[in-house]
């Protein structure tokens, strides 16, 4: 018998888990109800009916659902529907069996040559192995066999063996015609690996070790103007590079006699960042080729989202440089930090930059009070860089909502105090 579910989420992840349903399970689930909190706009997008978060209480005690699964990828989000349905006693249901997939330490042949190369890392190989990138959703790479069983995802950029669970996914052979065979393949295709923040915490120490081991072989990855700096930096061919642009590397499906991926105990985070301080050192000495000049001290300012407002002219009455990150290679943002002696910068993927900082300068990193998120901290204190938080103490237009991305103000005597502080105290 079906099961009946509700879809809560009528967003992008929530139309991907609806129409790969439909296609791979529908003998197994039918979705009577999309639950979103704008049902309203959403009724013409979807052909059954689209209900409040609220209306799914009742359509569960009426019987008319078994469960609900839960379509958003927002951390936060997702918490906050999973608490409303244990509270309300609602079951959530989630896709994946635990027959459908054998995680890799639980197979024999797997990981039979693990090479230990600094405190805490390891590059581990897998032989004859299917790998599947980016062609269901977002940017998950599936590694597989050949009978179609995944025994690892790239979900997790931080080494967690677990398999996402609710991509209702197809493995058969089918896929096999468009593989193509490489010998030797190292892959660097993480869970947003295309964002310049997640490359340099969660690639470039994989990248590092790599290089440093010797590795010859061919690298996937995602094909971003500053990947393709950081190889060059690297000194690694162009054409050792397996590129996935648009979600799909070409070709889509790639079988590996050999696989190759770095495996790094993240929850000592000062182990991850003695290797990131060593791949630093490695790119700052590169960067010394550049022949553009900043500032001792910067303003690394953010032109999107998250942007901090109404700081410029004090800045500028205090000899901070204002430096667009969009404008600068990516040997020119480590020359920009590494030669600071003060850098203020709103979090962001321009925070990774802080990597490159010399020892005694200041990182100052500012906050919205909706995201508090200091993610730099044992690099900065590895590299024995001074860090200094700085929060918005009201919210300067009195949302009600909370937004992550939005952008804020600073209390400016909060702003010119800590500036002040490091200047006078002749830090600088």
């Amino acid at each position: 018998m079906k099961r009946k579910i509700a879809i809560w989420g009528g967003g992008a992840y929530g139309t991907f888990i609806f129409e790969k349903i439909q296609e791979y399970r529908c003998d197994e689930y039918e979705i009577k109800y999309i639950a979103d909190k704008n049902a309203e706009s959403l009724q013409k997008k979807f052909d059954i009916p689209v209900v409040t978060p609220q209306e799914i209480i009742s359509l569960y005690r009426d019987k008319k659902i078994d469960g609900v699964l839960v379509g958003v990828t927002w951390l936060p989000y997702e918490r906050e529907m999973l608490k409303f349905l244990h509270e309300n006693e609602i079951p959530e249901i989630t896709i994946l069996k635990d027959t459908d997939f054998v995680l890799s330490d639980k197979l024999d042949y797997v990981e039979k040559n693990v090479i230990q190369c600094y405190p805490g890392y390891s590059i581990n190989s897998i032989e004859d192995a299917y790998i599947k990138c980016n062609v269901e959703f977002n940017d998950v790479t599936y590694v597989y066999t050949s009978d179609g069983t995944i025994i690892r995802d790239t979900w997790n950029a931080w080494g967690v063996r677990t398999i996402h669970k609710n991509y209702p996914l197809k493995f058969d052979k089918s896929y096999w015609d468009d593989c193509e065979k490489i010998e030797e393949l190292c892959m660097l295709a993480g869970c947003f690996q295309f964002n310049y923040w997640h490359v340099t915490f969660e690639m470039l120490d994989k990248l590092f070790v790599m290089v440093k081991s010797g590795y010859k072989g061919k690298y996937l990855m995602y094909e971003t103007g500053f990947n393709k700096q950081l190889i060059e930096l690297f000194d690694i061919e162009e054409s050792r590079i397996i590129w996935i642009k648009d979600g799909a590397p070409s070709p889509k499906y790639l079988h590996v006699s050999k696989l190759y991926y770095v495996v790094c105990d993240y929850k000592d985070r000062h182990l991850h960042a003695s290797v990131l301080d060593k791949a630093a050192e490695y790119l700052i000495e590169k960067s010394h080729s550049c022949e553009r000049e900043f500032g001792k001290r910067v303003f690394f300012k953010r032109i999107g989202v998250r942007q901090l407002l109404g700081a410029d002219k004090i800045l500028e009455d205090y000899g901070f440089e204002v430096v667009i990150p969009e404008e600068l290679t990516l040997m020119e943002q480590i020359k920009c930090f590494n030669g600071a002696d003060i850098v203020l910068c709103p979090h962001g993927a321009g925070s990774s930059n802080s990597l490159y900082m010399k020892k005694g300068s200041h990182f100052i990193e500012t906050f919205s009070r909706d995201y508090i998120n200091p993610l730099c901290i044992q690099v900065i204190q590895k590299r024995n860089v001074n860090y200094h938080m700085l929060v918005e103490l009201e919210d300067y237009n009195h949302m009600e909502k909370w937004d992550r991305d939005r952008d804020y103000k600073l209390l400016p005597d909060l702003l010119k105090m800590t500036i002040e502080q490091i200047i006078n105290n002749n830090y600088v």
